[in-house]
């Protein structure tokens, strides 16, 4: 194995720990993240490098090469093609991070606020700056509207939160507040969630909010976990 060969291993060993770290909170976001984007570039830069040196060998016809840069451009693509299936669709997304299914009046965090570190996201509503946005990428997005009773819709609501696996953050009934939160596989994100159930005329109204710790988009995981919760409720 060539040394450029090498030097892609060991972006990418470095890539691996990077993640690892930020999902371990070995590492903080501000040194896991830019870590894993540099050595993820190097990869790819090198992959395409290889990719130039494979079509100039074909070119020239020189076949001691082509080996080297075949396996250069393999390395290289391999990683920027399982991160393509993995965030392409959210690439449309517009860039935020807040997403709700009432933007007039948002469900509050009260808890997730608290779990907080300094440097974090606010939990504050942005108003129409990111409304605007939301309606416009996510207008199936709607308020639950159920015939069960408060009790009985904020019971289904905790049901929902365990069976998608978030962790519970508090519950409150007097308020119709659930709070939990999904950590994500690939980083360990932490995306916070707000349930609010009110009773109406015909029984309750059940509405989320999703918002991400960190980072300032969220290539559409918050809008799609809060339909997860809605297909499954």
């Amino acid at each position: 194995m060539n040394k450029t060969s090498k030097i892609q291993i060991i972006a990418i060993v470095v890539a691996v720990v990077a993640m690892l770290g930020l999902k371990l909170g070995v590492l903080p976001f501000s040194l896991a993240f830019p870590g894993f984007a540099l050595a993820l570039l190097i990869v790819v830069a090198l992959g395409l490098f290889g990719l130039l040196a494979l079509l100039w060998g074909l070119i020239k016809s020189n076949a001691s090469s082509r080996g080297t840069a075949t396996k250069m451009m393999i390395i290289g693509l391999l990683p920027l093609a399982v991160i393509a299936v993995m965030v392409g669709p959210g690439l449309s997304a517009p860039p935020i991070h807040d997403i709700t299914t009432d933007i007039n009046d948002p469900p509050e965090f009260v808890a997730a606020t608290a779990a907080r570190a300094e440097g974090e996201n606010s939990t504050a509503y942005e108003g129409e700056t990111i409304a605007a946005q939301q309606r416009a990428a996510f207008p199936e997005l709607k308020s639950i509207q159920t015939s069960l009773g408060q009790q009985a819709a904020f019971d289904r609501s905790l049901e929902v939160v365990n069976d998608l696996g978030w962790t519970l953050l508090e519950k409150d009934l007097v308020d119709g507040r659930i709070e939990a939160y999904e950590e994500t596989a690939m980083f360990g994100f932490i995306d916070d969630v707000v349930i609010r159930v009110r009773g109406s005329e015909n029984g309750s109204v059940v509405d989320l909010r999703s918002n991400s710790r960190v980072g300032q988009g969220d290539l559409g995981a918050n809008a799609a976990r809060i339909q997860r919760f809605i297909d499954a409720f």
